[in-house]
């Protein structure tokens, strides 16, 4: 075995020694859940991330604290062993690291679920280890609801930690914009509330700034009022023709905003191995019906699928996670660009100019 070989393995086997302290030491000393390695609950966890490239890494073990004094012991034991570790919410983000660990403790906060509405203050105190569709369901007989995720499947923490893009957003701006405080676990172990008037820079880092600043246990959420919703999905063929009109209307919607509480998302979808191109719109209006006009423009273009119909917000969320396929791997990019004029033709806005989600086999 050469030098550098050694070097690597040692340095491999001392990370590896620290992972089974911090896990041992956590069954030891508190009552915090622990899931480990080969076990069914560690690998169910392990399937809950939408890319299995994530699930692909392996922690030594599983932790799952259900109150924020949980979530300190576990950075106090953390900050002793100098460990690397991470944070799982929903496990939607596909990019390694992020979410998951390989050779470290993975700090699961599915535990950590409440949803409480408090009808007085119009608030919903929300616990990160939520998915967006339990939320709207636990909200939904009281008349009230957040701006979230638009996909029901959607992890609350890290969500509302990069900002959050809503169906609601032109009414209520980024799902950040509406969260009045945080409980923050910090690296030393401390407790605190943040908000606009409690650590205010904290408070306005935690907006859009991930999990850079600490372990946020608890969210509370402005709540607006909520009944009845129109909306589900469109789907075309990406013919140049459907193409070139999908585009138009496109830009049409985007220029002349009709509605505030209508909203849209484009994608631009290869499946089937990368033989088929097809678009699916995203629909939504707040309200039974949207008036006349809305999105005329998008209906008359002749979906080969539409599921749009009045329903309940909680349903529609659910309803969209049909496009939440697990079992493979998937990369994201993104490419900020301004509207082309009419002028430019569709051809600068084709599926090729466009960020598109990639499946990978």
């Amino acid at each position: 075995m050469t030098l550098n070989r050694f070097m690597i393995w040692a340095v491999a086997l001392v990370a590896s020694v620290a992972a089974q302290n911090t896990c041992e030491t956590v069954e030891a000393q508190t009552a915090i859940k622990v899931l480990k390695s080969f076990t069914i609950d560690y690998n169910k966890e392990q399937s809950q991330y939408w890319s299995t490239f994530s699930g692909d890494l392996k922690p030594t073990c599983i932790l799952e604290p259900e109150t924020s004094e949980e979530v300190a012991a576990i950075v106090s034991i953390l900050h002793k062993n100098n460990e690397t570790f991470a944070i799982k919410s929903g496990g939607h983000n596909p990019n390694n690291h992020f979410a998951s660990v390989d050779g470290g403790p993975l700090i699961s906060t599915k535990r950590l679920n409440e949803v409480i509405f408090n009808a007085d203050s119009k608030t919903v105190r929300v616990g990160p280890g939520n998915r967006w569709d339990e939320v709207g369901k636990k909200l939904d007989k009281t008349g009230y609801t957040v701006v979230g995720g638009r996909i029901g499947n959607v992890g609350v923490g890290g969500y509302l930690l990069g900002n959050g893009l809503s169906f609601m957003s032109t009414e209520y701006g980024w799902a950040s914009n509406s969260v009045i405080e945080y409980t923050v676990v910090l690296a030393n172990s401390s407790i605190v509330t943040v908000s606009e008037t409690s650590h205010p820079d904290l408070w306005m880092a935690l907006k859009g700034g991930g999990n850079n600043f600490g372990i946020v246990t608890s969210y509370l959420l402005q709540a607006y009022p909520q009944g009845d919703v129109w909306g589900g999905n469109l789907e075309f063929e990406a013919t140049p023709e459907k193409t070139a009109a999908i585009l138009a209307a496109v830009r049409n919607f985007t220029e002349n905003y009709p509605d505030k509480k209508a909203g849209i998302i484009v994608t631009s979808e290869r499946t089937l191995s990368t033989l088929l191109d097809i678009w699916i719109l995203f629909l939504y209006y707040n309200g039974p019906e949207p008036p006349q006009g809305v999105f005329d423009s998008f209906l008359a273009i002749g979906p080969t699928i539409n599921t749009c119909k009045t329903q309940r917000y909680a349903d529609l969320l659910s309803g969209n996670n049909w496009s939440v396929l697990k079992g493979s791997v998937y990369t994201i990019g993104t490419e900020t660009m301004p509207l082309p004029s009419k002028e430019d033709g569709p051809e600068d806005s084709s599926p090729a100019s466009l960020s598109n989600p990639c499946q990978g086999e």
